[in-house]
């Protein structure tokens, strides 16, 4: 059993059958850039502003180079097997030294949509977050109109609390958000 604090550990390296999970390094670059980080479209619900030039790519990895330095940073590059490249990432942010919640959130290139692999990746960090962290809470979020996001969500156990009551700008635009959580208890419950 856990005591009172988490047990935090950073962005572990992580396997799942068909996914390597990693921290991300400069050599990744490229990859990010082609397959995820330049597309609009993938970034049209992200919080994050898309990456168009490589150069953008880099500063963002450097940023994240620097951040893995710290054991409350969980940002993890999503690597299948068979691919063998970052098509995408998952993160646990909103994380403090004594803070027992955290906030799931992942982006996948758009040809890898449809495969599972958030549910996936996001299965394995949840895993790690309350097995060996020691986490309470889980929570996530999704921009209305981002349907396959609420569906992830709602795979991985997580219940719908409500929607945002008021829009917040988003790249432009009003946008309403919805919000999910997955308690310790119903994850042991439900999903083991």
């Amino acid at each position: 059993m856990f005591g009172f604090y988490p047990k935090h550990c950073g962005t572990v390296p992580l396997e799942t059958d068909r996914l390597i999970l990693r921290p991300l390094t400069l050599d990744d670059c490229e990859a990010i850039h082609r397959n995820w980080g330049a597309d609009t479209t993938v970034y049209e619900y992200m919080t994050t502003p898309v990456m168009p030039q490589p150069e953008d790519v880099e500063l963002f990895l450097r940023r994240k180079l620097q951040a893995y330095k710290s054991e409350l940073t969980y940002y993890w590059g999503i690597f299948p097997k068979d691919v063998g490249e970052c098509v995408g990432m998952v993160t646990v942010t909103e994380v403090g030294k004594y803070s027992l919640t955290g906030n799931l959130a992942y982006a996948l290139g758009q040809p890898w949509w449809g495969k599972g692999y958030a549910k996936e990746a996001s299965e394995a960090v949840l895993r790690l977050m309350f097995d060996t962290v020691g986490l309470r809470l889980m929570y996530g979020c999704h921009f209305v109109g981002n349907d396959r996001s609420g569906a992830t969500l709602r795979s991985l156990g997580m219940c719908f609390t409500g929607r945002s009551q008021t829009p917040i700008s988003h790249h432009g635009k009003m946008r309403f958000f919805d919000s999910y959580e997955l308690s310790r208890k119903d994850y042991v419950t439900r999903i083991r």
